[in-house]
């Protein structure tokens, strides 16, 4: 029996790569990989490492990669049994020598972005610890030429583990939400493998071969230098001392999920704010309310995920061309949007919308500060019923103002009243509709637009309401065929935040071409929130028509709106349909991508 141990471990996971993504592609296995080994290493059964002993490394880089081995190492005691997991690319210089990919590797620079095997041995052996476990699942883009890859690492007092021999490739996960083959097996061994008391690594290594033999997969490999054996998880008949860590104080899954959460969320976020920064360089191809959605999109992501970071997120966004800081519009939008997580910020913007409305700027006053009534609703009733006050007698004062645009105002002022006076609320709603009437075929498209606008406000006020709105709507823009196809794609979204099959509709009955594909992406975007299955079928169908394009221009916009769709289904895919556009779309989709991660990451 073993006398009394601290049990350590340091699970790494390199999952992106993304100064080389071509040499270096994308993993989908090691986060998994980490997370479930993290739960068996620490399941009450195997009962061997403690809670706090056990730390996630997640798609750092190289310097605090280096730095965290060496102080988990230095800070070992002699009775330590450590254990360093690394699951990710493994790669080999032009000498056969092994290096551990961190997340801002670059394969033509081992040596000073990737944590080589020299470097490893050199803390080992300045460890204080005598008992040390080393396993490695590199997953690399090409086979190993030579050498052993066990012996890069081998040692006395040490154990080294390896999913695969030299020559092997070792295989990330086999479908998505697994592990890789050799992580499987390894959770699974230290869990399961037969044996009496205390499991060992010499055993359970032989039950890891045994079971991807079976496999007919890649072979492992087990190297030790030094005496005896090495426990590393507990059986029922047995207990073994521990000098720390005896209390568990939160749920497993609670505990790694926020850990591993929380690294992933900064690494989305960074790589999110360099798009963003890269967005402000020229102007956006796909104009001011392509530029609102991806705000709305990206600041959604970023308040729920890390409110500390909105400020920073929203100066870049500023810098955006169609998002100028002094556009009331994109102000009202992100107030809205950050209001929850951020409400000082919130109502700064609001306070920068006063502003500009103290100013003249046309008949436009009435809807904005109605938006901006809205975006503060939830944080500050007393202001936006002050704000809604101003909008609605704004639009009454003057008579110049069309029935539609005082209908969409009254609207407006309806949204933000709804959460403080309902009743008020329902009877603005009523007005409202009825200043939207048909009149003259050629502004009967106009009329419809404005309705599905109206559609959208009121939806949280009366769904009934909005959806009657968005079929009547729909109707007129499919029976008269005279909407400028130019606008389908923004009609569409329109229809899609009320009734995604409403705008399925909508987008299939438009003429062939470029402007159906972009009105089958907004469709698509829109059903993929109720059923992915079928906004996969919009897809290929949006692809269809992009292809008959003869356009570039036109073609490329088609694209970034298929590849924007595909995001909100598969991130990974969106990215890859994305990579032959320019920079500025190709940037905006990167963007569309990490925020739909985030919100999967959140959810």
């Amino acid at each position: 029996m073993p006398g009394p141990r601290r049990y350590r471990g340091l699970l790494i996971g390199n999952a992106d790569f993304p100064r080389d993504p071509n040499g270096l592609p994308r993993l989908h296995g090691p986060l998994i990989d980490i997370d479930l080994v993290y739960h068996a290493l620490t399941d009450e059964h195997v009962d061997l490492f403690a809670l706090e002993d056990v730390e996630l490394l997640v798609d750092e880089p190289i310097q605090k990669m280096r730095e965290r081995l060496d102080a988990f190492f230095a800070a070992a005691d002699r009775d330590d049994v450590l254990l360093i997991y690394y699951s990710g690319h493994g790669m080999l210089d032009v000498h056969n020598k092994l290096y551990l990919g961190a997340n801002d590797t670059l394969k033509s620079r081992l040596r000073s972005t990737a944590v080589s095997a020299a470097e490893l041995n050199a803390m080992i052996d300045d460890c204080a610890a005598t008992g040390i476990v080393i396993v490695l699942d590199c997953c690399y883009s090409g086979a190993f030429r030579s050498g052993d890859l066990a012996a890069s690492v081998s040692g006395r007092g040490r154990y080294a583990v390896t999913s695969a021999r030299a020559t092997q490739l070792a295989l990330d996960q086999t479908a998505p939400g697994q592990a890789s083959p050799f992580s499987a097996m390894f959770v699974r061994a230290l869990r399961e493998a037969e044996t009496q008391d205390y499991l060992t690594v010499a055993a359970l290594y032989r039950q890891v071969f045994e079971w991807l033999a079976a496999a007919g997969g890649q072979t492992p490999q087990l190297r030790f230098t030094g005496e005896g054996d090495i426990v590393v998880a507990r059986r029922g008949g047995g207990t073994v001392s521990r000098t720390a860590g005896a209390n568990r104080a939160a749920p497993l899954a609670t505990l790694v999920s926020d850990g591993m959460r929380r690294a992933r969320t900064e690494q989305l976020l960074d790589g999110m704010l360099q798009c963003s920064n890269l967005l402000g360089r020229s102007p956006l191809p796909y104009g001011f309310r392509g530029s609102l959605q991806l705000l709305t999109q990206v600041m959604s992501g970023v308040a729920e995920s890390a409110p500390d970071r909105v400020p920073a997120f929203a100066r870049s966004i500023f810098s955006w061309p169609f998002i100028a800081s002094g556009n009331v519009e994109a102000l009202t939008r992100m107030a809205e949007v950050v209001a929850p997580a951020d409400p000082k910020f919130a109502g700064r913007l609001v306070t920068d919308v006063e502003r500009i409305m103290a100013q003249p700027h046309g008949e436009a006053d009435g809807m904005i500060l109605a938006d901006a009534a809205a975006a503060i609703a939830s944080i500050d009733m007393h202001r936006a019923r002050k704000l809604a006050v101003q909008a609605e007698r704004f639009t009454r004062d003057r008579p110049s103002h069309s029935g539609e645009h005082r209908g969409l105002t009254l609207a407006k002022v309806a949204k933000a009243l709804a959460g403080i006076q309902p009743d008020r609320a329902r009877k603005l709603a009523a007005e409202a509709e009825r200043h939207m009437t048909y009149g003259e075929r050629g502004s009967r498209s106009w009329t419809a637009r404005n309705r599905l606008e109206m559609a959208r406000d009121l939806r949280r006020l009366d769904i009934e309401q909005a959806q009657r709105l968005v079929v009547e709507a729909s109707g007129n823009l499919l029976g008269f065929n005279i909407y400028d196809e130019r606008n389908l794609p923004h009609a569409v979204w329109l229809a899609g935040t009320v009734d995604p099959w409403c705008a399925a509709r909508i987008a299939d009955a438009c003429p062939d071409g470029g402007w159906k594909a972009q009105a089958l992406a907004e469709a698509a975007l829109a059903v993929a929130g109720v059923d992915k299955e079928r906004a996969r079928l919009i897809i290929a169908e949006a692809v269809d028509q992009a292809q008959s394009v003869t356009a570039e221009e036109e073609y490329e916009s088609a694209s970034f709106h298929i590849a924007r769709a595909t995001a909100a289904i598969d991130p990974d895919r969106a990215e890859a349909v994305a990579s032959s556009l320019g920079e500025q779309y190709r940037s905006a989709v990167m963007l569309f991508a990490a925020a739909q991660r985030l919100t999967e990451l959140h959810s």
